[in-house]
């Protein structure tokens, strides 16, 4: 009968420490997965902080630019120069009409 009972014993067993050891194994994988999914985190923040700050930088680049101060100096620095005699079209005329 002892015999018997302590088989019944390791039967009741094997299932809880197959189950217990599936246990043990998935705490394991999802431990390793939240590890590697907040180092990318991380890394993802900290690309995000320094394209946020090229970003400002080169809108402030783009403001200073395209300042109309900034096209006129470099217009005159390219050789162009302001109008003597400005011509107004009407719309209602036309420009390239023959005689």
């Amino acid at each position: 009968m002892s015999l018997r009972k302590n088989n019944m014993k390791k039967q009741n067993i094997l299932p809880w420490l197959f189950l217990s050891l599936l246990l043990v194994i998935a705490n394991v994988y999802l431990c390793i997965n939240y590890a590697t999914s907040g180092a990318v985190i991380s890394h993802l923040e900290s690309r995000e902080i320094s394209i946020n700050d090229e970003k400002s930088f080169l809108s402030e680049q783009l403001l200073r630019t395209a300042s109309l101060k900034q096209i006129d100096y470099k217009a005159i620095e390219l050789g162009f120069s302001k109008p003597a005699n400005i011509l107004y079209l009407n719309g209602e005329e036309g420009v390239a009409k023959l005689p």
